[in-house]
């Protein structure tokens, strides 16, 4: 990367321009973190364990705020140190648990559409999906 910081990158302590970041966990947050997060100037990811998460027994995880900012929310699996196995099957049951509200749809989009978007890959998940559905 190149040029010089922005300001959101200033306040984070960091000395180059914000790119688009994959940031994982996410787990503890203050409301001023929120302010900070609103201030980025493009689209944020975050990659949410729902089991590590419950597992190191964080408050609960902020998905509601996070996604009224914008943020491009994932899930993912942690490891096998965190988690009896890696499936981001049981992932998606533990956040649906959680997060009674939120659309499969929108639950499936966590492990599909929404990572592709986060390492700058949705324009080939979206030719892959539209081969499946017109098979």
């Amino acid at each position: 990367m190149s040029g010089p910081p922005d300001d959101a990158s200033r306040e984070l302590g960091f000395n180059r321009p914000y790119q688009g970041w994959l940031i994982a966990h996410l787990n503890e947050l203050a409301d001023t973190d929120f302010d900070l997060l609103a201030k980025l100037p493009q689209l944020l990811s975050v990659a949410h364990c729902p089991r590590s998460h419950a597992y190191f027994g964080h408050s609960p995880f902020a998905f509601e705020r996070l996604d009224a900012l914008g943020v491009n929310i994932c899930l993912g699996t942690d490891s096998l140190a965190s988690n009896t196995d890696l499936s981001l099957f049981a992932e998606m049951r533990e956040f649906r648990r959680l997060h009674t509200g939120v659309p499969a749809e929108k639950i499936l989009a966590m492990i599909t559409v929404n990572p592709a978007r986060a390492i700058r890959r949705r324009i080939a998940w979206e030719k892959f999906a539209l081969g499946i559905r017109q098979t």
